[in-house]
């Protein structure tokens, strides 16, 4: 969970958001930056740096090469340098084919049958953490002011 996130949004002439912009802030001096919109080409990357690597990511939540799918689309593609840029190139990393929603699932289905409680508590904290974030995203862009989350009560 961040310590403290800021956020701006536009609005469509309807009042719904269009596009929200937001800077995560947590301990230690890292950050994260997010962005998302409706009013922009279909692009779903992220890119996540670090101080002894890069890990570029593209999301496909549906990928098929089944040629019987209305849309054929392509396997999501992740590329990662252990090390400084420069010094070693990117490695490429294919995923898995199929459906996102099926992988949830099959991902589930192990957890409950494997009875790992510790997956379980995990999973519904940082669903908690994820939902508190988005709370304080919408509240920051909503009021222009930096959201602090251990005094946001949401």
């Amino acid at each position: 969970t961040p310590e403290r996130v800021v956020a701006h949004q536009v609005k469509a002439d309807t009042g719904v958001d269009i596009s929200t912009s937001a800077t995560l802030f947590y301990s230690g001096g890292r950050t994260a930056q997010l962005f998302c919109a409706m009013n922009v080409g279909y692009h779903r990357v992220a890119t996540i740096l670090g101080s002894n690597g890069v890990i570029e990511t593209e999301f496909l939540n549906h990928t098929s090469d089944d040629p019987a799918h209305l849309l054929k689309y392509l396997p999501s593609l992740m590329r990662v340098r252990e090390g400084i840029a420069g010094t070693l190139p990117l490695q490429t990393v294919r995923s898995a084919m199929g459906s996102g929603f099926a992988f949830c699932v099959e991902a589930f289905a192990k957890v409950i049958h494997d009875q790992d409680f510790a997956a379980i508590e995990h999973a519904g904290q940082a669903s908690c953490s994820i939902a508190r974030t988005l709370e304080a995203i919408a509240d920051s862009a909503l009021t222009g002011n930096t959201v602090n989350l251990a005094q946001f009560d949401g």
